[in-house]
């Protein structure tokens, strides 16, 4: 990209300062009368300010010898003219100049986003098997699973928080197109620093009703687990990174034979979610999350 803006700055320079001088050259009659007569200069008797005609030979002039002197006549025949032309050749210099400067300013950001595009940590959700459990916590039901956020990207990065709460509704209700997280009373706020590759466990305990319960279970209602973590990258720059499975309670359903046991025990009985802003990762609005003070 740099060697491809010299190239063409040095063509661009050249053509300016060489090329149109010389058309400009070999376009003018007085030059080319003077070139065709070897150096005569003629003044035009008709002119009121010159009251002869004055010849000068110049004998056998070299090529570059009668170029310069021509050259010189033009120069002078044409003072004001060259000195328009200058000033607009500088201005169009400086203009370029303006248009390299900011072809070399778009680059070097569009660089820099790529950079940091792919370098910067990307941190992720996601679960241990078997998904979801169900357990009885004083005679109520509880939703318990162990949830894996890790750091997926080449840099580190600051977790500042962890949100992961249940959502039942009726069967194929789904869920809105736009994710909601409500604040969680007696929430307690996870935060971690990971280096790339690094990971932490988070678990989670979302108490429900029986009657939700039994809802799920036979299949009138469906649950969903829906989250975020939020983090902050080297460079910087705020993510939220969305989570969200579907509970599919016939993946629970024991095994008939021994063989299938270990299966069971590795089953995973949460798909994804497969609505878009529910499973992203995208820049924070300023002041979401609890990392802005």
């Amino acid at each position: 990209m740099k060697r491809a803006q010299l190239v063409i700055s040095v063509i661009v320079a050249i053509v300016l300062l060489v090329v149109i001088p010389l058309l400009f050259l070999a376009l003018s009659p007085n030059y080319n009368y003077c070139a065709g007569h070897q150096g005569s200069y003629y003044l035009d008797s008709t002119d009121p300010g010159a009251t002869s005609r004055l010849t000068e030979r110049i004998n056998s002039p070299t090529f570059i010898n009668l170029f310069l002197y021509c050259s010189s006549v033009y120069v002078t025949q044409n003072a004001g003219a060259l000195t328009a032309f200058a000033t607009i050749l500088l201005a169009v210099v400086t203009l370029a100049l303006v248009a390299i400067a900011i072809a070399q300013w778009t680059a070097a950001r569009r660089s820099n986003e790529h950079f940091q595009a792919t370098e910067r940590a990307y941190v992720k959700l996601s679960h241990y098997p078997p998904g979801v459990q169900f357990i009885q916590n004083m005679g109520a039901p509880h939703i318990v699973m162990a949830v894996q956020i890790k750091n997926h990207g080449h840099t580190p990065a600051h977790v500042s928080d962890v949100y992961i709460d249940s959502r039942i509704v009726p069967a194929d209700q789904g869920l809105p197109a736009t994710p909601l997280y409500p604040q969680l009373e007696g929430r307690e706020v996870a935060a971690a620093f990971l280096v790339a590759n690094d990971e932490f466990l988070h678990r989670v305990d979302l108490g429900i009703t029986n009657a939700d319960h039994a809802a799920i279970m036979d299949g009138t209602s469906e649950l969903y687990i829906v989250g975020y973590v939020d983090y902050q990258d080297k460079f910087g720059q705020r993510h939220r990174g969305t989570y969200a499975r579907a509970y599919e309670p016939e993946i629970d359903a024991p095994p008939h034979n021994v063989a299938a046991a270990e299966d069971f025990a590795n089953r995973n009985n949460l798909t994804i979610v497969s609505i878009p802003q529910y499973n992203d990762d995208r820049p924070r609005v300023w002041g979401e999350g609890a990392d802005w003070t």
